[in-house]
């Protein structure tokens, strides 16, 4: 629901948009990295999120962090569960690898110069809020610098 607003801006300015991940709120990174998929996490992943219900939301407002700016969904709550729910499963993927003490679901828009931003920050209020529904999660896997949909798991 929100490419139709951020997509020139990721293209631009976020690195992940280039390896061909779409937008989207990140529920844990990195996973798995340097191990295969297999068919058991494939199966792991299936049962815990058919747990989970899907939710409505909507992305109401623009945040930043030092280097990435980034639109801000409501409720988080389901999001933080959904984190939770993995990592609980997978404890040695710490979300982000433990690198920040409270977990912030986001949709990044841009990384760069913060005084970039300046421009962008209006245009993008302008365009919210954006209701949206959270019905699946998606495993994106990179192979030589390019990122596929490894699998998608619709939530209960």
């Amino acid at each position: 629901a929100a490419e139709p607003l951020v997509s020139q801006w990721r293209a631009e300015h976020d690195p992940a948009a280039a390896v061909g991940i779409p937008a989207h709120i990140t529920v844990l990174y990195p996973f798995m990295t340097g191990r295969p998929i297999t068919p058991q996490v494939i199966d792991d992943l299936s049962v815990l999120l058919a747990d989970r219900s899907g939710f409505s939301f909507d992305l109401v407002d623009v945040g930043r962090f030092d280097d990435t700016l980034y639109l801000v969904p409501e409720p988080v709550e389901p999001f933080v569960d959904l984190t939770s729910v993995l990592h609980d499963h997978w404890p040695e993927y710490p979300p982000y690898e433990g690198a920040f003490p409270d977990l912030v679901p986001h949709l990044t828009v841009a990384h760069g110069d913060a005084a970039e931003f300046e421009w962008m920050e209006p245009a993008l209020l302008a365009g919210l809020p954006i209701p949206c529904v959270a019905d699946r999660v998606s495993l994106f896997t990179e192979a030589e610098e390019t990122w596929t949909t490894s699998g998608s798991f619709p939530l209960g």
